[in-house]
């Protein structure tokens, strides 16, 4: 996952919400470098889209215009069966710099991949036009984290389950995630089944603080080898939760990040909130311990929302 390059995403303005949306969930798969292979059920589960057609569809048109380009890759037959590798995706990194008028630093594209971490609840896409078909990349450079070619996607279910104890959760039927979708229009991220919905904005608070808890975990980690990075969590939950502190307890954005700085900053708080529905319980208590003594004033970079913030998230 490449925090940088998804909250240059994030700052588009030339593209339709849900183009952004799926351009985000590739970027959320990307190295620093932009390289990318999500497969296509994947990207289908986690932008809510109805079919692979559609999916293949809406990633065409950024193909077209020129956001990213696709290196398809032969199909394999494996134990009798005839399986299509996943294909690979590079992010046009320099339109991106041109868009957010960012001058790059230093890139030489010699990092390897990172490979794919997200979870759960991840933006929606609801892209279904007619697009054509990118030419595939030629002389695509290898790395020691590219997949190998003849292995699949791992977040895709096989036969047999490379997983069988972590089952691909039940999507909810059609008509239900479109009478969900009709009456929360702006819903970006959401759980039909569970009635959980998020903004744009709920959603990039609730990375943002995700972003605080990854780097406290990174940190830690350097002095004691036997931390590992927790799991990712539902973001239709997250956001959900930073939705109803906004609508029901008339609390900001900002406002939300601006005491979770505190709390990521204090020695106890740190290691006793860690999701917005803690916060949202503690808010009372943590804001009359904390605000007293801020320990080194306002969250890091001014507005959680600004492009200096998203610097030093992680």
């Amino acid at each position: 996952m490449s925090i940088k390059l998804m909250s240059m995403v994030w700052e588009l303005q030339s593209l339709t919400q849900p183009r952004k949306m799926l351009l985000l969930s590739i970027a959320d798969h990307a190295s620093d470098e932009g390289l990318a292979w999500p497969a296509v059920k994947t990207l289908m589960r986690k932008c809510s889209l109805r079919s692979d057609s559609g999916t293949r569809r809406a990633i065409n048109e950024l193909v077209e215009l020129g956001w990213l380009t696709k290196i398809e890759r032969p199909s394999k037959e494996r134990k009798g069966k005839h399986q299509q590798d996943t294909n690979m995706y590079q992010l046009n990194l320099a339109k991106l710099y041109a868009e957010g008028n960012i001058q790059p630093a230093q890139y030489t594209g010699s990092k390897k991949p990172s490979q794919p971490v997200r979870g759960e609840g991840s933006p929606r896409d609801g892209s279904q036009d007619e697009g054509s078909h990118g030419d595939p990349a030629q002389n695509a450079q290898k790395t020691p984290s590219e997949p190998v070619p003849g292995t699949a996607d791992p977040s895709v279910k096989t036969d047999p389950p490379l997983n069988p104890s972590c089952p691909v959760a039940e999507q909810p039927d059609e008509p239900e995630v479109d009478a969900f979708l009709a009456l929360h229009p702006e819903a970006v991220v959401f759980s039909a089944k569970k009635r959980q919905w998020g903004s744009v904005e709920d959603l990039r608070c609730a990375e943002w603080i995700w972003g605080r808890i990854i780097r406290m975990y990174e940190q830690a980690a350097e002095s004691d080898g036997e931390i590992s990075r927790p799991k990712e969590p539902s973001w239709a939950s997250w956001a959900n939760e930073i939705r109803l502190m906004c609508s029901i307890d008339s609390r900001t954005h900002r406002q939300i990040c601006e005491l979770y700085g505190l709390v990521n900053r204090d020695a106890f708080w740190c290691k006793n909130v860690l999701s917005p529905s803690k916060l949202r319980e503690k808010w009372d208590e943590l804001t009359l311990k904390l605000r007293a003594n801020p320990q080194g004033g306002a969250v890091t970079g001014g507005h959680w929302n600004s492009a200096e913030a998203w610097e030093n998230t992680l």
